[in-house]
């Protein structure tokens, strides 16, 4: 689907179908909303109000990990628009101070009880588009001698 298959379709409409898929605002950060997804109650949709694509960097992040040990910590992102600005994710139930976990990848920078939830019988974050990834990947990287036959 490309961005001018939407030239005819008025704004009106596109605000009409906004307000019958969302639904009632369940929390709101600095830059981002995040409300219930009518069409799926075990969706939630979350809205970037501020450009600074945490939205992008969370799907990114389970992409990455999707099959590793490392993605059950985490709740899944299941689509992401074209501009990253509109994200659906699994939607948690709240856990207690006494549920957080004691075990979290050391790049989790944003720990704060709401940011996590019970998905599927365990605690996961679903709050990681904030991060020190960067930091963690920048100590980890490994420099080799590359030869000239491998550039293409």
């Amino acid at each position: 689907m490309r961005d001018d298959d939407f030239a005819d379709v008025p704004n009106m409409v596109v605000q009409d179908m906004f307000r019958g898929m969302v639904g009632k605002l369940i929390g709101r950060g600095a830059s981002r909303a995040v409300y219930e997804w009518t069409p799926d109650p075990k969706l939630v949709v979350k809205i970037e109000i501020a450009a600074t694509f945490q939205n992008v960097m969370e799907w990114e992040i389970y992409d990455y990990l999707r099959g590793e040990k490392a993605a059950e910590y985490f709740a899944e992102p299941v689509w992401i628009g074209s501009y990253g600005s509109v994200m659906l994710m699994k939607k948690m139930q709240p856990i207690n101070d006494s549920q957080l976990p004691k075990l979290l990848p050391d790049w989790i920078s944003d720990r704060k009880r709401e940011n996590f939830g019970w998905l599927d019988g365990k605690v996961v974050c679903h709050d990681y588009g904030v991060n020190n990834i960067v930091r963690y990947v920048n100590k980890k990287i490994k420099f080799r001698a590359v030869d000239f036959s491998e550039w293409r």
